[in-house]
């Protein structure tokens, strides 16, 4: 019997491609379309399950499909890089490769699953109950160090101008202030590893709401956005509830989320022209204002691009792909002061050349004097693969994407650690379009992620261990 669900898939993705063929869209960015829709639409079937999933495919979209479907569908061209028809056709090669990669990714590791039984927790009750308590009350005594650090940002970019935060930003704090700051939110998530009560999360997570808000007053989205996407992937894990005592999203706010998001991202993108001092002119209403956003945002497909364009001057010694974790060996303070490395910082050429950063290097190439001001493109993991390794790279590198997104999407079913290692690397995995390869295996290189750890599984072995005896 067919599913209404596989109704409803065919029907859409039957409705992409005539209003593809009508209009005359190139063949391949037909077939980017209907991958992208063909994975979202798998997502949203058992939601609550694949919320990981979904979250990234609406990043990707944002980041790397937005600019083209409203430049190629609705003919709105702001913001939009046009290539020639080799870069063009480049560009389409590598999308529909790596689409293809997530999607195998994913569903390798789905099949998998269904074979393997899932591993519950062996902790006791008693014992989670303390890592909750000393975890929460970590992250109150830290959340002081945590805002004095993002005041400072705040009043620097307020002084220097958003663009000086990247022309040499250097915090005037004692490194211990620093390091309790960036321990604070580690501490939250390994309190919302321990599955607390809806309750009892309302204060830690409307603290953390709080501080995600002011990082706008730094001229940043990003932080915010993420921060904002986290908070909403682990009230959908916690939707799967352990007993059926209470339900964290109902239609409610699902109704709430749908309508206010439109407006919340035309806010962020009127934002975005104020933190430049632009003058912000909407001319077309809200809706040429809510196109503004995809055109806006979706320069991350012209890094994949670009990088074809000048393929031939950036460097080749390079493992861009790697190279997040490359400088974390490199100039770590065990590696600097064993080998006197010289760190490369703020905007510069000598940073874009000798660096290992594909985001310095292909917004130097393009974009020379607005780099040497802060300004730049980013990167894509997209075009850091293909700089690497080609587009196997692009392939097997998705395919481990997809895999690291299944495994996230099994946060239920993991010890608290493990949940904690999600919630780190689900961060950097939404970033991904936009920014590094290795973002996801380098956000758990920081000292803060094991320290947090560390401290709190020793404390909590020590209490629990005084309580037993």
């Amino acid at each position: 019997m067919i599913k209404t669900s596989n109704i409803i898939a065919f029907l859409f993705e039957s409705l992409i491609l005539g209003v593809s063929l009508i209009i005359g869209v190139d063949w391949k960015f037909i077939l980017i379309m209907m991958l992208w829709s063909i994975i979202f639409i798998y997502s949203l079937y058992r939601f609550t399950e694949r919320v990981v999933l979904t979250a990234f495919m609406s990043t990707f979209f944002m980041f790397l499909l937005g600019a083209y479907v409203c430049n190629q569908y609705l003919g709105y061209s702001k913001n939009v890089v046009v290539f020639d028809e080799y870069t063009t056709d480049h560009i389409y090669n590598a999308l529909n490769i790596a689409l293809v990669g997530i999607w195998i990714g994913f569903l390798i590791l789905e099949k998998t699953n269904r074979k393997v039984r899932s591993k519950r927790s062996s902790a006791s009750d008693d014992y989670i109950k303390i890592v909750r308590q000393v975890s929460k009350y970590g992250f109150y005594f830290l959340y002081i160090p945590y805002m004095v650090v993002l005041v400072e940002r705040i009043r620097y970019s307020n002084t220097s101008g958003y663009n000086g935060i990247y022309l040499g930003y250097s915090s005037s704090l004692p490194y211990l202030v620093r390091l309790l700051a960036n321990i604070d939110p580690m501490l939250l998530f390994i309190f919302l590893s321990t599955f607390p009560s809806k309750k009892e999360c309302k204060l830690p997570l409307l603290l953390y709401l709080l501080y995600i808000i002011l990082t706008l007053g730094t001229g940043e989205r990003a932080e915010f956005v993420i921060g904002f996407l986290v908070i909403l992937i682990y009230f959908c894990f916690r939707n799967i509830p352990l007993s059926k005592e209470e339900r964290w999203i109902g239609k409610r706010e699902i109704m709430l989320l749908i309508i206010f998001a439109p407006i919340a991202l035309v806010l962020l993108n009127i934002y975005g022209y104020i933190r430049f001092g632009e003058q912000y002119e909407s001319t077309g209403g809200f809706l040429t204002s809510f196109l503004d956003i995809f055109t806006s945002q979706g320069v991350s497909i012209s890094v994949i691009g670009y990088e074809k364009v000048y393929e031939n001057a950036i460097p080749t010694d390079k493992l861009y792909s790697f190279g997040t974790i490359i400088d974390f060996l490199k100039y770590n303070p065990i590696s600097s002061a064993l080998f006197n490395f010289v760190e490369y910082t703020g905007q510069n050429a000598e940073r874009a050349i000798n660096g290992n950063s594909m985001a310095h290097i292909i917004s130097y190439l393009v974009l020379p004097y607005n780099y040497l001001l802060g300004r730049g493109l980013g990167s894509s993991y997209i075009a850091e693969l293909y700089h690497d390794f080609g587009y196997i790279g692009i392939f097997l590198g998705n395919i481990i994407y997809g895999c690291v997104i299944k495994i996230c999407c099994n946060f239920n079913k993991c010890s608290i650690w493990m949940r904690y290692v999600c919630l780190v690397i689900i961060n950097a995995i939404l970033l991904a379009p936009r920014s590094t390869t290795d973002g996801f295996i380098s956000s758990l290189t920081g000292m803060e992620v094991w320290l947090s750890g560390l401290l709190i599984w020793i404390i909590s072995k020590f209490i629990y261990k005084r309580r037993c005896v």
